[in-house]
């Protein structure tokens, strides 16, 4: 099956199909609650939603339409309750996108409000595991790469994890646990993030994690429209090495390859030339009076 590399405009990133074609751009766009955003001036669109949003949707082109929603199972200080839930607020940082959840909102008792981290919080008590889940609506992809312009601890140590829901699985994930989302999954692991290009090329994040091979029982590579991108949790899946709780990122981007016919799962070949690009991140400083952490 040949595919005709096609340019994708999303949140002001712009990426060829084929493997080495890689530019950016300051335009883009996302949809809040309708309303749509950019950071283009003097056009009449707004530049920035407001605060408290926990989802915003990219028009990827080709009909495609991915719905971005932020998630954590928060252990608080009031209720250690361990659950999954909406997050308080996505902010874009510089380059990428952020997760303040319920326990960093408004006392911050624990992780950073700029990244998408798990920490642990008064002295080792509780976890909090922030995460992003990408909704392809019928569109089913294999991710293969996840781009971040900012990790903590200078970059060392850090991993990231990844899940393919099944593709039926709802997209409101309210009081689930990760023991039930990975009991219903179609495939799991963790990854390190590294300095180096990836696919994209370093124009856009400086940090690269190469996350595809996500198989399934039968070692199938999966194809999922529902993907949780998390701060490094073993559950997922170990990293040789790896560091538990120290792990925080802004997520600049992904890339993935569509299922073979457009749609389905399954399958053990992925379509050439190679990935089908999405970058989800605006290249734009953060708009609000919050400052910004290094």
């Amino acid at each position: 099956m040949i595919f005709t590399p096609k340019k994708w405009i999303v949140a002001a990133l712009l990426l060829g199909s084929a493997p080495v074609m890689a530019s950016v751009t300051s335009f883009g766009t996302i949809t809040v609650d309708g309303n749509t955003y950019d950071n283009i001036s003097g056009n009449g669109i707004p530049s920035a939603p407001g605060s408290y949003f926990d989802e915003f949707q990219v028009d990827a082109g080709s009909g495609i339409t991915i719905n971005v929603s932020g998630w954590s199972d928060t252990l608080n200080v009031g209720n250690a309750d361990d659950v999954i839930e909406r997050i308080a607020d996505f902010d874009r940082n510089g380059n990428g996108w952020s997760i303040e959840n319920k326990d960093e909102n408004p006392d911050k008792y624990c992780g950073y409000s700029h990244s998408a981290d798990n920490f642990d919080c008064n002295d080792g008590a509780w976890t909090d595991y922030d995460f992003f889940l990408l909704d392809f609506g019928s569109q089913e992809v294999h991710l293969t790469e996840v781009y971040s312009s900012w990790l903590a601890n200078s970059g060392s140590g850090q991993e990231v994890s990844i899940a393919a829901l099944n593709s039926n699985h709802s997209t409101d994930l309210t009081n689930n646990t990760f023991s039930n989302l990975l009991s219903n999954d179609q495939g799991s692991n963790s990854f390190k993030f590294t300095g180096s290009a990836g696919t994209a090329g370093q124009n856009i994040a400086s940090y690269y994690a190469n996350v595809s091979g996500i198989t399934d029982a039968s070692n199938d590579v999966v194809y999922s429209s529902k993907w949780i991108v998390s701060a490094y949790n073993e559950m997922f899946g170990t990293v040789t090495n790896g560091s538990a709780n120290n792990d925080g990122f802004k997520l600049a981007g992904i890339n993935f390859t569509t299922a073979p016919g457009g749609g389905g799962g399954g399958g053990n070949e992925i379509p050439e030339p190679a990935p089908i690009a999405l970058m989800i991140l605006a290249l734009f400083a953060l708009s609000r009076s919050r400052a910004q952490k290094p």
